[in-house]
């Protein structure tokens, strides 16, 4: 079997694709682990034009491979000429492209239909006998609105592990340390309630951590007033260190910061900022809280929290079957 996938981890500033990528790959490794795999980047240019001009190997095997895999993250638009930035492809790379499978592929902005030309790109690279795994409601209708194409809203793959015996492995009780994290790109920036986020972490943990999830988060942060000593995380392996022996709960903006921290065993509340963390939150049931309402954080940390992940067991299962 010949796998081609595309990385949507390579050539981001956001290490939130890392874990994204991270999980997804374990969802697929049934059919990875019998099969060659190839690698091409979503955020980065591929290949040169003297590549597809002499029909170089690379390119005969996206061709000819059994499947092509798009892992994670919010690439679907509603308009793809303007997100050039976050997908790289074009007239030539689409080639690419051709006959992809998404899985557990989000949109980037709610509440707004994809123009004509953005509908045309996608039915010319989705596959249409294979149903697509899409994380949320509103990227299913949108991959359904385009003639042929099939999708199953599966929620995000990071959550597919969270079984009953999972999350009745997290702790409900509040832990004496914290892990936070604070959204640095200017459009999630909100100065008066990241202060207020970072007071309650201040007081209510005696050691902190700040995941940064981001290159931007750093510098954020840095703009608040602060009072204790904060010790920064930026490798998903020390992240991982800290959640397993730093006796940590939490508590910030970073959605899949978040999710990786409940993957090891973390207490979480994550602060919803965007149309994402809600809808994890109706669909599968993760603990949040709105960042208008974080006069209400205090007691919710110092209270009891269940982690009660709902996944979409048939959905996920039904996805799956297409591949083992």
């Amino acid at each position: 079997m010949d796998v081609l996938l595309f990385d949507t981890a390579i050539g981001t500033f956001n290490r939130g694709d890392d874990i994204i990528l991270e999980s997804t790959e374990k969802c697929l490794e049934p059919l990875l682990s019998k099969s060659y795999v190839m690698r091409f980047g979503t955020h980065i240019n591929n290949l040169n034009l003297y590549h597809y001009l002499r029909n170089s190997k690379k390119v005969r095997y996206a061709d000819n491979c059994d499947y092509k895999f798009i892992l994670g993250t919010n690439l679907l638009t509603n308009d793809i000429l303007r997100s050039i930035g976050q997908w790289s492809v074009g007239p030539l790379s689409k080639r690419l492209y051709r006959n992809s499978i998404m899985v557990g592929v989000g949109i980037t902005k709610s509440g707004k239909s994809p123009t004509f030309y953005t509908k045309a790109f996608y039915k010319s690279i989705l596959r249409k006998d294979i149903f697509h795994s899409v994380r949320d409601e509103e990227s299913k209708q949108m991959l359904e609105a385009i003639e042929g194409v099939k999708a199953i809203n599966t929620g995000c793959p990071t959550l597919w592990g969270f079984n009953q015996e999972v999350c009745s492995s997290i702790p409900v009780k509040k832990s004496c340390n914290a892990v936070f994290t604070l959204s640095g790109q200017k459009k999630y920036q909100n100065p008066e309630r990241d202060q207020m986020l970072v007071s309650i972490v201040e007081q209510n943990y005696d050691k902190l951590y700040f995941w940064v999830q981001t290159y931007e988060d750093e510098g954020y942060f840095h703009t608040l007033k602060h009072t204790k000593d904060v010790h920064f995380i930026y490798s998903l392996k020390d992240y991982a260190n800290v959640c397993e022996n730093g006796r940590v709960d939490y508590v910030g903006t970073r959605l899949h910061g978040g999710i990786f921290a409940m993957q090891h065993g973390v207490r979480s509340v994550i602060v919803e900022i965007d149309h994402r963390a809600k809808g994890f939150r109706e669909i599968n049931h993760i603990n949040t809280i709105e960042r208008d309402k974080l006069e209400c954080l205090p007691e919710l940390i110092n209270g009891n929290i269940k982690t009660e992940i709902i996944l979409r067991e048939k959905e996920i299962k039904e996805w799956i079957s297409q591949f083992c």
